[in-house]
């Protein structure tokens, strides 16, 4: 924050990103949710705030390419003739059920009325599914909403926000079926900040996850280098580290790889001119500081020149 006088010999007031949230709480008393530099969203009804923050931390994944392996896998073995003849229908419903990580709700669901008339219950229609495509993929759909959920509720610890008495129903069935109860759920997402402050636990964890996915620049004792779109393949622990950066920051909408510092718990945030080409030039990068709360953004392009990004081969998604 500094003040300068300007040619009206008036002063303007700059605000860092803390001050700014800090400012807008204090005087409306209320919880501001940021999405940008400088830009922050007050919610008149909590439980669409809870619908936002909810929203940001579920990661609509490809269950429908790895659906289609599993029907390439096993097309020959389909001996239920109701599947057979419907199986564009039910192979909808399972992608739903696998997005959500349960079983939804009739409301949840728009092909409901179908299903329900052709199999009788989504119940039914569930335990079908799951002799026919095989128990691991829902069961690893459930696994990573249950982490979804755990980044929720931890980044509303960190967060300092009160705990609602109201939630949306969605949200309910989740407790139930994934934590059956709310405390379960909350006493998982407490113990995650801890590990959050453990640098030793952050690199630990990034170093097992570079290994499984080669993805990325990663060097032993300081940093793991990302691209954004891994960000839902990584362990909780990580998600959470990454999560309480956006907290400060916002959405990361125009960003497209994430720097994770090991010992400093700080976050950058790296976004190139444009990512297409074989070495895209940096544009901006925003340095977050965990825990001091604190945000530095260096822009390239006048005082210094744009550094290319040279290798890029090492940021491709794998498959």
């Amino acid at each position: 924050m500094g003040d300068r006088s300007t040619s009206r010999n008036t002063f303007q007031k700059y605000y860092s990103q803390l001050e700014f949230r800090t400012f807008l709480e204090k005087n409306l008393k209320q919880n501001v949710v940021a999405v940008g530099q400088g830009i922050f969203i007050v919610f008149r009804e909590k439980l669409e705030e809870q619908k936002f923050l909810l929203e940001r931390q579920h990661i609509r994944r490809d269950w429908h390419q790895l659906t289609q392996r599993e029907i390439q896998a096993r097309s020959e073995t389909i001996t239920n003739g109701i599947l057979d003849r419907n199986i564009e229908l039910f192979t909808d419903f399972w992608e739903t059920c696998l997005d959500l990580g349960r079983i939804p709700a009739n409301s949840e669901c728009e092909l409901s009325p179908q299903i329900r008339r052709i199999a009788g219950s989504h119940n039914k229609a569930h335990q079908a599914l799951v002799r026919h495509f095989g128990a691991k993929l829902f069961k690893d759909a459930e696994k990573k909403r249950r982490d979804d959920l755990i980044v929720y509720f931890a980044l509303g610890l960190f967060d300092k926000r009160k705990p609602q008495t109201k939630m949306p129903e969605s949200l309910r069935r989740d407790i139930r079926f994934l934590f059956r109860t709310y405390s379960n759920a909350i006493t998982q997402a407490r113990n995650a900040p801890f590990s959050v402050a453990d640098p030793k636990l952050i690199e630990e964890a990034g170093r097992s996850t570079f290994e499984d996915l080669q993805h990325g620049e990663f060097i032993q004792g300081h940093s793991w280098i990302i691209h954004k779109d891994l960000l839902d393949k990584l362990p909780p622990i990580l998600r959470i580290y990454i999560g309480c950066a956006c907290q400060l920051f916002g959405e990361l909408k125009n960003i497209h790889l994430i720097k994770i510092h090991f010992t400093s718990r700080k976050v950058s945030l790296l976004r190139y001119d444009k990512f297409e080409k074989k070495a895209p030039l940096l544009e901006e990068r925003i340095k977050i500081k965990v825990r001091e709360q604190e945000i530095d953004f260096f822009t390239y392009g006048d005082l210094f020149e744009k550094p290319p990004l040279e290798n890029k081969i090492n940021f491709y998604q794998q498959q």
